[in-house]
């Protein structure tokens, strides 16, 4: 877990500690006059949620605490990315009330909040016990909210603003790519496969490809081959799968990238069967030994230094985070990439 990542669950905790106190004064209780655009979830403790259960329709996602992150249950305990899980907090504790529609169950169905097309969002507590579950039906014809109801309460409400949309799928609670940044955030990009290597070099204007004789390469589509690597930054993952999984898999492709600041991406293309996975890992474009800075470092020397020891940060992270996991992505996803080394003359 690193220092950022608790700091975006410190101020999710900080920001819900702030809810508790700002509608206490108007929480609603059996008899009591309604209150107006008061907060459906009455001071929810984020601290206190130890599993959270998505469902809609036949589809299920559920979250496990796990120390101080929450893990897809679902998924194979797969880390879930905190700012999803933030997300999903903020959004169902932001609902509001603006008026209160019916209390007769025969409209539930009707009204979105029962049924196929009810979205439940549930809360429990480290010993099981659900402590709040959300309900959200469908979005209002003739004003801006949509209904909603405390699970197991009979009360529907109308919100004051559009219901949230409600992410219930693995996908939604993970990263969603590959690799980071941009094509231009690269300087070199290593192809191997079948036994043969160039480098990829990524100028200005156009590539350069070298075989690692130093021969240069004539590509007869330039554009066709940069396509094919940006897909590699633009194509999201499908489905994760633990690493164990891939007992008996031979490496297919290496892609190596070499980014502008200092960290070295690999991307192995693995073959099971007739099944391809991706595994990815990462390290610091640094050959040197261990980096230590002197008391007189010249100032160009300490900046890159610390250069390399932000990329070194940046590589523990990714490793920490893909480490023990393969991912799968799309056919086309997958053909694009595996044309790469025809178009590198490979």
């Amino acid at each position: 877990m690193t220092n950022r990542y608790l700091i975006l669950l410190g101020i999710i905790a900080a920001f819900m500690a702030a809810v508790t106190i700002a509608v206490s004064p108007g929480e609603r209780k059996a008899g009591d006059t309604f209150v107006r655009d008061s907060y459906l979830i009455q001071g929810l403790d984020p601290d206190k949620v130890a599993r959270i259960e998505i469902i809609s329709g036949e589809k299920k996602t559920e979250l496990m605490r796990e120390s101080d992150r929450f893990l897809l249950a679902s998924k194979y305990k797969y880390p879930a990315q905190t700012e999803a899980v933030n997300r999903l907090l903020y959004r169902i504790t932001d609902i509001k009330c603006r008026l209160r529609v019916t209390e007769s169950q025969e409209n539930f169905e009707t009204l979105g909040v029962a049924g196929k097309d009810a979205t439940t969002v549930s809360f429990y507590n480290d010993s099981g016990s659900r402590i709040v579950g959300v309900v959200l039906g469908n979005q209002a014809n003739d004003m801006k909210g949509g209904y909603v109801r405390l699970e197991g309460d009979s009360t529907v409400f109308l919100s004051s603003d559009p219901l949230p949309k409600i992410q219930n799928d693995f996908m939604d609670y993970i990263m969603s790519k590959i690799l980071p940044g941009l094509f231009k955030d690269y300087n070199k990009i290593r192809v191997e496969f079948g036994g043969k290597a160039c480098d990829v070099t990524i100028g200005e204007k156009s590539l350069k490809v070298r075989s690692l004789s130093g021969a240069g390469i004539s590509v007869s589509d330039p554009d066709g081959l940069e396509q094919s690597l940006e897909t590699i930054l633009r194509t999201k993952v499908v489905d994760v799968l633990p690493f164990q999984e891939m007992e008996g898999a031979k490496t297919d492709l290496r892609l190596t990238w070499t980014g502008k600041n200092k960290v070295v991406y690999s991307l192995n293309v693995l073959q099971k069967l007739n099944a391809r996975y991706i595994v990815v890992t990462a390290d610091v474009d640094y050959q040197g030994g261990e980096l230590t800075i002197g008391k007189d470092e010249a100032e160009e020397s300490l900046r890159e230094k610390e250069k390399l020891l932000l990329a070194r940060d940046r590589a523990m992270e990714f490793n920490n985070e893909h480490r023990g996991w393969a991912y799968s992505l799309s056919d086309d996803a997958m053909n694009e990439i595996r044309g790469i080394p025809p178009k590198c003359s490979l």
